[in-house]
C-alpha cells in the first residue's frame, strides 16, 4: 500500500512541509479498463494535538474529493505518539493518466500537505530487496535476483520487479507469445544471449509447438529445467540480467545515446524507463518512438502496453526496496 505523512506544525513553527514516506504498491490492476487499485495509508503527526478526521482534506488533481474519499477509510488513532493513520482503501486510478493525489491537515488556518507521487525505479540504485509482500517466492530466488543483479550491476529491485510483472514469481510461466519462466525470455530475445555458447540446454521443439501443445508438455515434465534452460529457475534470472544488459548497451551505443540525451527528466529514471519499454516491446519499437516525439514518445501508441509495464515495475521495485510495516515496529 502507499504511505504518505503530514507534519502539522503549530503557529509559532515554520511548518516543515510536505514528508513523503512511500508511494507504495500498485497492488492489482485491471487490462479490461485500464485501472491501477492501491490502499494509500497516510499519517498525520501533530506534536501538540491529536489530530482530528475532521481537519483531513483530499485533493485530486486539484479538486477537492474529501467526502468520496472519506466514505470508505479505516482510522487508528494512535494517542500516545499524537498520530492519526488513515487508510484509503482501494483507491482506483486510471493507469495512463496524470493522477495528483494531495492529502491536507487543517490547523490554525493553515493547511499541510503531502502530495503522493508515483513511484520511480533508479536503474543502478542498490538497495537490497527488503520487502516482497504479495508474493511467496523462495529464499534461493531473492539470493539469486540479489547475487545476479549485482554482478550486473543495475538495481537489484528492478529486476525483481520484472519477475513480479512477467510471471508473478512463477518458474513454469508461459505467455501467449511463447515466452517461459520467471523472467519470461522470448526465443526472439534469446538469440541476443549467445546461449548455445553457454551450453544451457534448449528445446528444438518449442518454435513447432503452438501455445496449447507447449503448456501441455512443460505441465507433463515432458519439457522441463533439464531440457530447456528458460524453465531453470536460476538460469532465467541469469538470462533475464544478460538481457536487461544486452539493452543498456544497446542504449550506450553512440547512434542511440544521441536519443536518450533529448529526453526529459533524471536521467537513472529514464535509463529505467527506456530500457524496460525495451524489454517489452523491443528496443527498435521504442527508438522509433523517440526519434518520432521525443517530449511524449511514452504516449506512442505503438507504446501504450510498455507505459503500463513501466509503471507497474516500477511500482513493485519501489515497494520491494522498501522496509515493511511490520519492520518500523
Amino acid at each position: 500500500c502507499a504511505r504518505s505523512s503530514v507534519d502539522a506544525a503549530s503557529q509559532s513553527q515554520q511548518p516543515r512541509g510536505p514528508r513523503l514516506v512511500s508511494p507504495g504498491l500498485i497492488e492489482s490492476t485491471s487490462d479490461e479498463v485500464d485501472l491501477k487499485f492501491f490502499d494509500l495509508v497516510v499519517e498525520i503527526h501533530d506534536k501538540e494535538d491529536i489530530p482530528s478526521l475532521a481537519n483531513v482534506q483530499v485533493f485530486f488533481n486539484s479538486i477537492d474529493v474529501t467526502s468520496t474519499f472519506l466514505k470508505n477509510v479505516e482510522v487508528k488513532n494512535r494517542i500516545k505518539e499524537k498520530i492519526l493513520e488513515i487508510e484509503f482503501k482501494n483507491v482506483r486510478l486510471k493507469l495512463l493518466d496524470e493522477n495528483q493525489i494531495k492529502v491536507g491537515y487543517k490547523k490554525n488556518q493553515s493547511l499541510y500537505a503531502s502530495q503522493f507521487y508515483a513511484p520511480t525505479c533508479d536503474f543502478f540504485e542498490n538497495k537490497p530487496i527488503n520487502n516482497i509482500q504479495g508474493f511467496r517466492p523462495p529464499n534461493e530466488y531473492i539470493l539469486w535476483l540479489s547475487e545476479i543483479a549485482k554482478q550486473q550491476k543495475f538495481n537489484p529491485n528492478l529486476l525483481t520487479g520484472i519477475v513480479a510483472q512477467e510471471s508473478g514469481f512463477n518458474p513454469n510461466a508461459i505467455s501467449w507469445a511463447k515466452a517461459i519462466g520467471l523472467t519470461q525470455i522470448t526465443q526472439i530475445a534469446e538469440e541476443q544471449l549467445r546461449v548455445e555458447e553457454k551450453k544451457w540446454p534448449q528445446s528444438r521443439e518449442i518454435s513447432s509447438l503452438n501455445i496449447v501443445e507447449l503448456k501441455q508438455k512443460i505441465s507433463s515434465g515432458e519439457i522441463n529445467r533439464d531440457n530447456e534452460w528458460r524453465l531453470n529457475p536460476q538460469k532465467s534470472i541469469q538470462g533475464g540480467a544478460e538481457y536487461i544488459r544486452y539493452l543498456y548497451t544497446y542504449w550506450n551505443l553512440e547512434e542511440n545515446k544521441i536519443w536518450l540525451a533529448k529526453l526529459t527528466g533524471e536521467p537513472n529514471i529514464i535509463l529505467s524507463q527506456v530500457i524496460l519499454a525495451s524489454y517489452n516491446s523491443g528496443p527498435s519499437r521504442v527508438k522509433n518512438a523517440i526519434i518520432d516525439n521525443p517530449k511524449d514518445w511514452i504516449k506512442n501508441p505503438e507504446l501504450k502496453e510498455a507505459n503500463k509495464y513501466i509503471q507497474r515495475v516500477f511500482s513493485y521495485c519501489y515497494h520491494f526496496s522498501e522496509r515493511s510495516v511490520s519492520d518500523d515496529g
